[in-house]
C-alpha cells in the first residue's frame, strides 16, 4: 500500500511537471509567434524605406541629369552674351519707367544705359586688368611706386 500511494503521489507529481511544462511551452509558442510576426512587420518596414530610398535616388539621378543638360544648353547661351543685350535694356526700362508717366527721351536713355550695361557683361572677364598686375616703373606691384620715388629724390 504505501508503495501504492508512493506511486500515486509521483504520479500527481510528474502530472503537476508536465501540467507546469506544457504551459511553459504554450507561453514559449506564443512569444516565438509574436517574436515572427515583430519580424515579418520589421521585414516588410524595411522593404518599404528600401524602395523609398531607391525612388528618391532614382529622382536625385534624374534631377541631376536634367540639371546637366540645362547647364550645358545654358553654356552656349552664356558664351555668346546675347542674352545681356535682351534683358538689360529691357530691365533698365521696367525699372526705370514704373509709375511715371510715358516720355520716348527717357525711354530711348534708359535702353541706351541698358546697352552699355550689357556691353560691360559681355566683356570677359579674363581682360580685365587687376590693379595688382599694374607694373609701374618695372616693378611688379604698386607699392614699388613709392619706393622708386624715394630712390629718384635721392
Amino acid at each position: 500500500m504505501r508503495t501504492q500511494r508512493l506511486s500515486n503521489e509521483q504520479a500527481a507529481s510528474l502530472g503537476q511537471r508536465q501540467d507546469a511544462l506544457e504551459e511553459g511551452f504554450d507561453r514559449l509558442l506564443i512569444a516565438t509567434q509574436k517574436l515572427a510576426t515583430d519580424s515579418e512587420y520589421h521585414s516588410q518596414t524595411l522593404q518599404v524605406a528600401a524602395n523609398l530610398t531607391n525612388d528618391l535616388l532614382d529622382t536625385l539621378e534624374v534631377t541631376t541629369a536634367t540639371a546637366g543638360s540645362l547647364s550645358k544648353s545654358l553654356e552656349g547661351v552664356a558664351a555668346s552674351k546675347w542674352w545681356n543685350f535682351i534683358i538689360c535694356p529691357s530691365l533698365t526700362l521696367i525699372l526705370g519707367s514704373y509709375g511715371l508717366e510715358p516720355s520716348i527721351y527717357r525711354n530711348l536713355a534708359l535702353i541706351s544705359f541698358g546697352e552699355i550695361i550689357a556691353v560691360f557683361l559681355a566683356i570677359p572677364t579674363e581682360s580685365f586688368v587687376l590693379l595688382n598686375d599694374i607694373q609701374f616703373f618695372g616693378h611688379p606691384n604698386s607699392g614699388d611706386i613709392e619706393e622708386h620715388q624715394s630712390l629718384n629724390l635721392q
